[in-house]
């Protein structure tokens, strides 16, 4: 339970998601998507769409991909599929990512891989920062 001087966990996720926009430490995202859950949990009927979206990001974050729907690789044969990323993933993923010996094989064998686990940890910060301005606006409509 939070006492009453301290910030809020919205307050808290947007403190990490202007650290991370300025840092690109994607560490922080576990601890974004924790606070953004609590925020759903504890101020967010059980009703409330919002919060069914975004509830369970404590455990995973839903992430966009694509599958080609073709032999052609063209936009027009891309089809977006829901995939996700668990939060113990996303922390793997940034311990590959920043690993020295990691970074320092990139370019041998590794390189496609490290993008896609840079791209991975992109695209959860994207979904966390859409999840909270969801997450803020629903909490203001409902405190007003």
């Amino acid at each position: 339970m939070q006492k009453l001087e301290e910030k809020s966990y919205l307050a808290k996720a947007e403190d990490m998601i202007l650290i991370v926009q300025t840092t690109e430490d994607y560490s922080l995202l576990p601890d974004i998507a924790y606070m953004l859950a609590w925020e759903c949990e504890t101020i967010l009927d059980a009703e409330n769409p919002i919060r069914q979206k975004y509830e369970s990001l404590d455990f995973r974050i839903p992430i966009p991909m694509f599958e080609v729907s073709s032999n052609e690789l063209d936009f027009v044969t891309l089809k977006s599929i829901q995939k996700e990323v668990t939060i113990d993933q996303l922390k793997l993923l940034n311990y590959h990512v920043n690993s020295c010996h990691f970074i320092a094989n990139k370019f041998q064998h590794n390189y496609s891989r490290y993008f896609f686990f840079e791209y991975v940890l992109k695209v959860s910060f994207h979904v966390l920062e859409t999840a909270f301005e969801e997450i803020k606006k629903e909490v203001e409509e409902k405190t007003k």
